[in-house]
C-alpha cells in the first residue's frame, strides 16, 4: 500500500466515524436554547444576594469602628527620629581616598605603559 492509497483509507474512515456520530450529537440550536435558558438567574440567587448585601451594608459601620480602634490612627510616628544605624548606611559614606583625584584619560594603555589613542589619524 503506497501513501496515497493509505490518505485514501484514512480519510473514509474518518468520513465513516463521523457519520455514526452524527446520529448521538442533539442539533445544535437545541444545544444553544438550552444553555441560554440554564443562565437565567432564578429567584433564590437574587434573595441570596440581597441578603449579602443587607449584611455588609449593616456590618461596614462596626467594621469600620473596630479597624479605626486597632490601627493606632491617633498615635503619630516621628521616623526622623530613629538613631539606629542600617545595613546599607556604608554606601552613603565617602571617604577622600575614593573621590577621583585626577580626570580618566580615554585610550588603552601600551604594554610600555605609555597611552596610545586607538583614533585612526
Amino acid at each position: 500500500m503506497n501513501s496515497l492509497e493509505k490518505e485514501s483509507e484514512i480519510k473514509r474512515l474518518f468520513e465513516s466515524l463521523r457519520r455514526s456520530e452524527e446520529g448521538f450529537a442533539p442539533p445544535f440550536e437545541a444545544v444553544l436554547a438550552a444553555r441560554k435558558a440554564s443562565r437565567r438567574p432564578s429567584a433564590t440567587r437574587y434573595r441570596f444576594a440581597a441578603a449579602m448585601l443587607v449584611l455588609l451594608i449593616s456590618l461596614a459601620p462596626v467594621l469600620w469602628h473596630l479597624g479605626r480602634e486597632r490601627s493606632g490612627l491617633d498615635e503619630a510616628v516621628d521616623l526622623g527620629i530613629y538613631e539606629g544605624s542600617f545595613p546599607t548606611d556604608f554606601l552613603l559614606t565617602m571617604s577622600e581616598d575614593t573621590l577621583v583625584a585626577e580626570i580618566p584619560e580615554l585610550g588603552t594603555p601600551s604594554r610600555t605603559g605609555e597611552r596610545r589613542d586607538e583614533r585612526i589619524q
